[in-house]
């Protein structure tokens, strides 16, 4: 009824205020706020009172949330734009730690004037406040009540609590100004990390994946920001506050405060020691959080293989080591941090006994005024006491964070960030003649060129580099020399010389590993170039890697790219690169999104659109590795056709680098690699002359061609792709923006799902369950409030033995005790503390371990809906959250509300009419919480949320490093970055301001309380001492009020994180339990293992009218599709990209569901069959190899399976043996992400084949494993394939049809459906079928042809 009341009365101001806001002017900002700051044209008395927040304040409470759109635009001066280029200037080259430091206090500091001045003011009041209440308590002291002026005693109140009103102001002030200041260093770092991301070199990205970069710009930063609040102020203002109060003291008892003083010296260095073990174990748990959130981005990025391979429960084993390890440095840390409060605790104490027990015993009175003067200064003592330890540790806590960050802003950059590197490619460094002998002008010219892929030992050879060519020649003989010193400094690449035609099409191949690849990167600056020169290479690149980078965003704007959209070129760009029927069968169109990595595109499609990006940048060189791989051969012909020969490139700069050899023979010029990186070029005609015989060279069938006059047979049938394009409209391919329920149904990513209201009590509960049963919890609550009783218990004391009520006794006797009461509050503080500290440190254990397995068993829907970065915030930031900020908040708001708890109850019974004051104010005090609860509240969790978009594009952009480079488009990621930080410090610097909002009306509260108490003891209490009581123990509970509701709405955001992780502990499992070992997991519908133990023995594989969707009002990807594989039949599967042929792999190992049909292994649905039972039975050599972060024997059996003589017996079937041998550590060597530090593709792709031979599956799936390899290495792995499974039913999905020719069948798959069926021979006597016609598009026909009528 109260709470409507309110309501009620606050809707009406909200709508005089929008009244008066109607002109207010909108912010031109492009982020999702919508108003400027109010803050900056408000009064002075406004900025002080913080009433600009009012209105945000109102908003929050009446709505009882709040959207982006209700939340105001971030000050200029508090922009990343802004703040980011206060480090521009900054110099890392020399080697000292402290630099980013220096320069932030250099930079930052003068912008914290304010901070400083109301500092000051903060040390005059809690200097005078002492002075103020000594005067007030002579007062109280005087006997003879002729003596005492009512009017003067009322002063001396007002006195008092002038002083405390001041400080209050000056210390909400203090902390706005100040946390505005760690608020701009908090934007400018995360804006500088994520520059220099962008500019890493591969060798730099070895050492600095995106999770540890993530955790460098979540808990670093957030660490040096935190520093730069108050800390860096408080450690200074801090020491002179205790100085200023021990000289007080000394006023106050005389040189007996030298004593106390002096305990608190002697114990200054044990809290240091203390404070540096804490921060010690704080960096090596900061460490192990790196390579957890490494690994868990590793698993997050590679799911679905890791899923297929069955290797889910292995690889949680591997975080959960590292977090076991990050968990016991987090226990060491918190439990050094214990011992350090308690250490201050009791030095607070024992310097306070020790004052008082040498001025009794010099013979000195424990009178009121100086008992209860020295208890205030005591109290106001205390605060520095612990918080300079505490400023202290910040600092020590800092030195690790400001390493980190300052080692990675000086890792080593890309070599096209090198001035020299650019200033190169502006000249030709050769003479005129040499130009006449070796090239045209603008064409790209190579000369004596060495490139190597991990960054030099001296960085000082990149300036001797691209310096003039008089040098080149010393730069040379050092190379040479170094070379021979040093047998391990080898080069894959050494001494290149090539031209590279300007407007022709040149082509690179070679086998596999012989640096296509590395010549490329090389051009473009990628690697490291040792010596020579690079020049000629435009300015304006297309480029397309062998596996393709695409956003998390719409397909348009995935070919767009950041370029204006014209919609002729568009339309032409989609007809070169075959899309149309693609995006016309999307249920968006091209407005369809399509995930992060493409996740929803079959690779033929990824491919495509990666070239449709190329094409229609319109550059001046195109760069291409391998584009044609991964589609069918008629979409490669027409690729090669129409996009790379077509129009839209003609008369450009064109380099492939292809396997596809059919080509060959188109190109101007041709560069061949071998296997020791050294090259021939020239045209066709001339390398035929030179006697190059591609067949050896390539290990390929023999090439025809006849340039002018080509008389193949798939030139008398019109290509069905341009039969499609005329069919089809393109215009039907572009979406229209305005159009809502197309917009709808081209959504793939799900929004970010936001708690709305209180945490309510179920959500506390549930968090506690992880930690504790009730009774422990009960246990840990109950001591923080007797440990308070027992404590204000030696404040009654103080006030007995200052008024000696117990007659005969000596000061001996008074201390004894009071060290009893303080002993026995001392163990109460040691056994509440360490039991909560268990209770936070289990929850953080169990919660991260059921985070853990919930997210890996997700379905791959879950995947394709959330982007990496949201999910990866779950495991950095708000695990983070639960681990190390839950105990200190759950610590500070039991002290809290214990202290206030007891401190009422103390004033209450010692000035019973003080109730009625307190009624009132608790009245207050609830109407004040609840206007600012929700605004809080809500402001916090979106700033949790806007969190996710950050780490979110900071991965998709580590993952496209080499593509946005290329491309130039480094500004408009760094601009779409810089508004998603200046999104979330705006819910951060408003959430703050709400904070002092409140902060500083509780203040006010407080000062009324002390007011009243001061008052009302002072003309109304007889009892002299439990008068000075009241009136310090109120002065005590002052700042508490405040606190303990901010730290109220702290532990609700901190439980927001807990919800936002508890919300994927809850996601839905993908299909059947995944854990066999346990029947109870087993489902009734489920078909145990024990009924599996030789499954499948057969082999036979059959599909009944299947349907597969991967959305659920999506178009079925499969219709009705029905076919049978009998036991150790070889099926090739062929089929035009994005037919489906995929999506057949997927559902066989159930990564989706089929909608409809049943699919049959040995006769038993495999529906039926647990996952990981079912995935581990199915061999799989997938389209794109993959390797994770281990040794090269982890790689091929995690674990542990088989015996070293297996291990190397499967290596050698795929000829890896001399490859591995030839590593220092063999099997041991340990590989990085994806293998690059190893092996080349297509080493990778055989090391997978390994994997399967070793394992001796019955069911093979081969998925594309042969498209992006040379034809050397395809002919190995078949023949691997035909020596290792005779036995075992084949599934080869292939669009080389050679890899499939010697199949028992083949089925045809377009759109979704089966529509041929048969052995090759007779699918080839159907003159009109599919098949035939891939077949005669192939130019090495005549042999397939051969080998199908042999058979």
């Amino acid at each position: 009824m109260f709470t409507k009341i309110l309501k009620k009365f606050f809707s009406s101001y909200e709508k005089l205020k929008d009244n008066e806001d109607e002109n207010e002017p909108s912010s031109n900002s492009t982020n999702n706020f919508y108003k400027t700051c109010p803050e900056d044209n408000s009064s002075k008395w406004s900025k002080i009172s913080f009433n600009w927040v009012t209105k945000l304040i109102m908003k929050g409470y009446l709505k009882e949330s709040l959207e982006m759109n209700d939340i105001y635009d971030l000050p200029e001066l508090n922009k990343v734009q802004t703040t980011s280029k206060l480090l521009e200037d900054i110099d890392l080259s020399n080697n000292s730690n402290y630099t980013l430091i220096k320069h932030i206090y250099k930079k930052f500091l003068p912008k914290n004037k304010y901070a400083l001045v109301s500092n000051l003011f903060i040390i005059i009041f809690t200097f005078l406040s002492p002075i103020c209440l000594k005067f007030l308590i002579n007062y109280i002291s005087i006997q003879d009540e002729n003596e005492k002026s009512i009017l003067k005693g009322i002063l001396l109140c007002c006195l008092l609590c002038l002083c405390v009103l001041g400080q209050s102001i000056s210390q909400e002030l203090f902390y706005w100004f100040g946390i505005k200041n760690g608020f701009d260093v908090r934007g400018a770092l995360a804006a500088k990390i994520f520059e220099k991301t962008l500019k890493l070199s591969n060798a730099s990205r070895k050492e600095y994946k995106s999770g540890k970069i993530m955790n460098i710009m979540s808990i670093d930063v957030a660490n040096i920001s935190e520093y730069f609040w108050t800390h860096h102020i408080n450690i200074v203002s801090h020491f002179i506050q205790i100085l200023s109060l021990v000289g007080l003291l000394c006023y106050v008892v005389g040189p007996s405060g030298l004593v106390g003083f002096g305990v608190m010296v002697i114990a200054l260095p044990i809290n240091a020691m203390l404070c540096a073990k804490s921060s010690n174990y704080l960096e090596k748990s900061l460490e192990y959080s790196d390579s957890r959130t490494n690994l868990t981005s590793e698993l997050i990025t590679n799911i679905r293989p890791f899923k297929m391979y069955a290797w889910e429960n292995f690889f949680i084993n591997k975080i959960d080591g590292q977090r076991k390890q990050e968990l016991k440095n987090i226990f060491l840390r918190i439990f050094y941090s214990i011992l350090d409060h308690m250490m201050i605790e009791t030095n607070a104490t024992l310097v306070l006994v020790s004052t008082f027990a040498t001025y009794s015993l010099n013979g000195n009175t424990m009178s009121l005024d100086v008992t209860f003067t020295a208890m205030t200064i005591f109290s106001k003592l205390e605060v520095p006491l612990i918080r300079l330890p505490y400023d202290i540790f910040k600092a020590i806590g800092l030195i690790p964070s400001v390493k980190r960050v300052q080692n990675f802003l000086k890792s080593s950059e890309s070599l096209k960030y090198n001035k020299n590197f650019k200033n190169e490619n502006q000249k030709i460094t050769t003479t005129k003649e040499n130009n006449n002998q070796h090239g045209q002008d603008n064409d790209i010219i190579v000369e004596n060129c060495t490139f190597q892929w991990n960054e030099p030992e001296n960085n000082n050879i990149f300036e001797l580099n691209y310096g003039d060519n008089e040098e080149e020649e010393n730069q040379d003989e050092s190379i040479n020399k170094k070379e021979n010193d040093n047998e391990e400094f080898n080069y894959k690449l050494k001494d290149i010389n090539l031209i590279v035609p300007k407007g022709k099409l040149t082509m690179i191949c070679g086998v596999v590993g012989s640096g296509k690849t590395s010549l490329i990167f090389g051009l473009i600056g990628e690697i490291y170039k040792l010596n020579g020169s690079v020049s000629g290479v435009p300015n304006n690149i297309s480029f397309t890697s062998q596996q393709p980078f695409l956003l998390s965003a719409s397909l348009r704007e995935n070919i767009l790219f950041g370029n204006e959209f014209d919609i002729e070129r568009y339309k032409k760009v989609i007809e070169s690169t075959a899309l149309t029927k693609d995006i016309v069968n999307l249920a968006g169109l091209d407005l369809t999104e399509i995930g992060e990595r493409g996740i929803n595109l079959s690779g033929g499609q990824k491919q495509r659109i990666s070239l449709a990006r190329a094409l229609y940048a319109n550059s001046d060189c195109f760069i291409f590795d391998e584009p044609l791989s991964a589609v069918d051969p008629e979409v490669a012909s027409h690729l090669f056709d129409h996009c790379i020969q077509g129009e839209l490139m003609r008369n450009k700069t064109r380099i492939l680098v292809t396997h596809q050899l059919q080509f060959i023979p188109y190109a101007d010029h041709i560069i061949v690699l071998n296997s020791n990186g050294q090259l021939i070029q020239g045209t066709y005609q001339e390398l035929n002359e030179k006697g190059i015989d591609f067949k050896s060279i390539l290990k390929t069938k023999e090439i025809k061609k006849n340039v002018e006059n080509e008389t193949d047979s798939e030139e008398l049938i019109k290509n069905e792709i341009e039969i499609e394009n005329e069919i089809i409209d393109v215009n039907n391919a572009i979406s229209d923006k305005n159009d809502p329920n197309l917009i709808e149904k081209a959504k793939l990513l799900v929004k970010e799902d936001k708690n709305e209201g209180e945490v309510e009590f179920n959500v506390y509960k549930k968090y506690f369950s992880y930690g504790s049963s009730g009774v422990t919890l009960f246990i840990t609550i109950s001591l923080f409030f007797v440990g308070q009783a027992i404590f204000k218990v030696s404040d009654f004391w103080l006030t007995i033995w200052t008024e000696r009520s117990i007659e005969g006794k000596s000061d001996s006797f008074y201390i004894g005790y009071y060290l009893l009461i303080f002993g026995t509050f001392v163990v109460i503080l040691m056994i509440r503390i360490l039991l909560l500290c268990r209770i936070t440190f289990n929850v953080g254990k169990n919660l991260h371990s059921a985070l853990l397995k919930s997210v890996t068993y997700a379905s791959c829907r879950f995947f394709d809906t959330n982007p990496s970065g949201r999910i990866l915030n779950r495991f950095s930031k708000d695990t983070s959250d639960i681990d190390i900020h839950m105990f200190d908040i759950l610590t500070e708001v039991s002290m809290c509300f214990s202290e206030l708890t007891i401190g009422l109850i103390s004033i209450v019974f010692i000035i019973p009419i003080m109730v009625i004051p307190l009624i009132i104010l608790s009245i207050a005090y609830y109407i004040l919480q609840r206007l600012y609860r929700p605004s809080a509240r809500e402001l916090n969790r979106w700033e949790s949320i806007t969190v996710s978009p950050i780490f979110s594009l900071l991965q998709e952009c580590y993952n496209g490093l080499l593509t946005i480079r290329t491309y130039k488009q480094e500004s408009r990621f760094i601009k779409e970055m810089f508004d998603n930080i200046n999104i979330n410090l705006g819910c951060f610097f408003y959430s703050f301001a709400v904070h002092r909002w409140v902060s500083m009306r509780l203040e006010v509260m407080g000062w009324i309380m002390v007011f009243f108490t001061s008052l009302i003891a002072t003309l109304f209490i007889s009892n002299n001492g439990l008068a000075a009581l009241s009136v310090t123990t109120a002065l005590s509970l002052n700042g508490y009020l405040s606190w303990g509701i901010r730290r109220i709405v702290d532990l609700e955001v901190k439980m927001n994180s807990f919800q936002r992780i508890q919300s994927y502990i809850e996601i839905p499992k993908e299909g059947n339990k995944l854990v066999s070992t346990n029947s109870n997991e087993v489902d009734n519908h489920t078909i145990k293992d024990a009924d599996l133990v030789n499954w499948p023995n057969k082999g036979i594989i059959e599909f009944k009218n299947v349907e597969i969707k991967y959305r659920p009002n999506s178009e079925p990807n499969l219709k009705d599709l029905s076919f049978k594989v009998q036991s150790s039949e070889k099926i090739g599967i062929v089929g035009r990209t994005g037919a489906g042929k995929t999506t057949i792999a997927s559902s066989l190992f159930r990564m989706v569901e089929c909608s409809k049909g049943l699919i049959l292994i040995d006769g038993i649905d495999i529906s039926k069959v647990q996952l990981q039972k079912l995935r581990s039975s199915i061999g799989i050599v997938p389209q794109d190899p993959f390797i994770f972060t281990g040794t090269i024997r982890s790689n091929i059996d995690p674990f542990n399976e088989f015996t070293d003589f297996e291990i190397w017996e499967s290596v050698e079937k795929v000829k890896l043996k001399d490859a591995i041998n030839s590593m220092p550590l063999k099997l041991e060597t340990a590989l990085q992400e994806n293998g690059d530090n190893g092996f080349s593709y297509g080493q990778k792709q055989l090391l997978c084949l390994c994997r399967t031979i070793l394992k001796n599956f019955k069911i093979i799936l081969m998925d594309e494993a042969t498209s992006s390899i040379d034809y050397h290495t395809a002919q190995l792995i078949k023949q691997t394939i035909q020596e290792n499974f005779k036995d075992c039913t084949t599934l080869t999905i292939a669009h080389r049809l050679e890899t499939i020719i010697d199949c028992n069948k083949i089925a045809v798959i377009d759109s979704g459906q089966l529509i041929e069926f048969d052995t090759p021979s007779n699918l080839m006597n159907i003159p009109n079928s599919k098949f035939n016609k891939l077949i005669k598009s192939q130019t090495d026909y005549n042999n397939n042809e051969k080998t199908i009528i042999n058979k």
